[in-house]
């Protein structure tokens, strides 16, 4: 009986390390390295991961995994953030002109009426048929022969001296 189980667990590791044997060609080739001034970007060639890799300030390599789309996000949270300053800054400074406004007089400021935005239009724009481009058609024809008839007519005419 002991003898089987001896067997058993050496066919088990056996087994073992054959699929590790095979997996590991597959590891080998698995990432691509690109050199950077502060390290390596590491792009794994199966999920499509990429991550900076670095010395940290106690000599050790870390790799920390780079994500376009937070990088993105972070980019426009930052340009937000910017236009949110300016637009406080713009909103402190028409405020400080308001006060000016009504201390200089001693009477509030007008009221600005906001103006009403025109209602998006439901009816979509349509071309012209074919009737329509030839009644457009037909009467440039007849403005175009008026007018060339008039100036035939004063070539006819004598010029007077």
């Amino acid at each position: 009986m002991r003898f089987v189980a001896i067997a058993a667990l050496a066919a088990l590791l056996c087994s073992g390390l054959t699929a590790s044997a095979q997996r590991a060609p597959d590891e080998a080739g698995r990432f691509t390295i690109a050199p950077q001034d502060d390290g390596f970007l590491r792009l794994d060639t199966r999920s499509g991961a990429v991550s900076h890799c670095r010395k940290d300030a106690t000599g050790e390599w870390t790799c920390v995994p780079f994500n376009e789309a937070e990088s993105a996000r972070g980019d426009a949270i930052a340009a937000l953030e910017k236009r949110i300053d300016d637009l406080s800054a713009e909103l402190a400074a028409i405020r400080a002109e308001l006060e000016r406004l009504k201390g200089g007089t001693g009477a509030a400021a007008p009221q600005v009426q906001p103006q009403p935005q025109p209602e998006p239009s439901t009816k979509e724009s349509t071309l012209p048929d074919e009737a329509e481009l030839e009644r457009a058609l037909s009467f440039m024809e007849k403005v175009m022969r008026r007018f060339l008839t008039l100036v035939e007519d004063m070539k006819r005419q004598p010029e007077a001296q």
